[in-house]
């Protein structure tokens, strides 16, 4: 487990920006940005550069952070504005000893909400069929977890959320349903499961600037705590035991919790690493768009 629980230190950019592919000004405009944030042991933000410098600082009921911008010009048609947050982040590799479990469960993330639907009746007839013949809380998750990672077929990344019943129904999707599904089910057998959103797949030579985003879980096991679970990068055997209570140091995680409420200011969107609003002045609306890079480095 040497290699596991090594640490890393990365040089991470976002990088944001909004143009206005409309006919009228834009203003004001409210952008928010999920900051990458310390979490011992898993992560500690060494340095941290907003460009420009953000109006406000958020958080929520998960302990995420987020950066408020506020741009009060005029951003006419043809125009953009964007930000960028430079990090250096150390990350440790991490090793649980699931046979340290006792006690009982915590009584939170276990409820149904939107993508997550664990009180879905197929939903709950599957986690009721895998429990079967399984002795506790680690034996049943660990037998959603290979379901998943054994069922799901890796479509590639979809930009849209279909949520966990309709991943159960296709079984196909990208990291996003993989998490969806496996957090629903552990949820439906009354274990605490959560959201991970984060980036991933640091080498050498530094991210391909379409794959650095990912999606993963945390569950709550008595006497242990929280402990990551990524079904995705687990859905290869060679890798299946390295991705159930273990994380490499090459994950950084960025947000905890779905349906994130700074993220979904307007409650029917779901915004991932960040969102953003926008008003005008006339009956004519704005209309923005918006590009978002990662770019994530060993130091040299």
């Amino acid at each position: 487990m040497d290699d596991l629980t090594r640490s890393v230190i990365y040089d991470v950019v976002n990088q944001i920006s909004l143009v206005n592919n409309g006919t009228v000004a834009a203003n004001p405009i409210h952008l928010v940005v999920a900051l990458i944030p310390n979490i011992i042991p898993y992560q500690k933000v060494i340095s941290i550069d907003l460009n420009p410098q953000c109006t406000e600082y958020l958080s929520d009921d998960f302990g995420n952070r987020y950066a408020k911008f506020v741009f009060v010009n005029d951003l006419n048609s043809g125009a953009n504005i964007g930000v960028q947050i430079q990090y250096q982040v150390e990350v440790t590799g991490q090793h649980f000893d699931l046979g340290q479990s006792n006690g009982m469960p915590i009584n939170e993330s276990i409820n149904s909400e939107r993508f997550i639907q664990s009180d879905a009746k197929p939903i709950i007839d599957l986690a009721k069929r895998l429990s079967q013949g399984r002795n506790g809380i680690i034996e049943k998750s660990k037998a959603f977890y290979n379901f998943v990672a054994d069922n799901m077929h890796y479509a590639g990344y979809d930009p849209k959320d279909i949520g966990a019943l309709m991943a159960l129904e296709r079984l196909s999707g990208d990291c996003v349903e993989y998490s969806d599904l496996l957090v629903a089910l552990n949820r439906a057998a009354d274990i605490p499961a959560r959201t991970i959103e984060g980036l991933t797949g640091c080498t050498s030579q530094g991210y391909d600037p379409g794959n650095n985003k990912h999606c993963w879980l945390e569950v709550n096991f008595p006497g242990i705590g929280w402990v990551p679970v990524d079904p995705t990068w687990g859905r290869h055997l060679q890798n299946r035991a390295t991705y159930f209570g273990n994380m490499t140091p090459d994950h950084i995680i960025v947000t905890r919790g779905r349906n994130l409420a700074p993220l979904n200011p307007l409650r029917d969107i779901n915004g991932h690493y960040f969102a953003y609003q926008y008003w005008g002045k006339g009956e004519i609306k704005p209309e923005l768009k918006h590009d978002e890079r990662w770019s994530i480095q060993l130091p040299r």
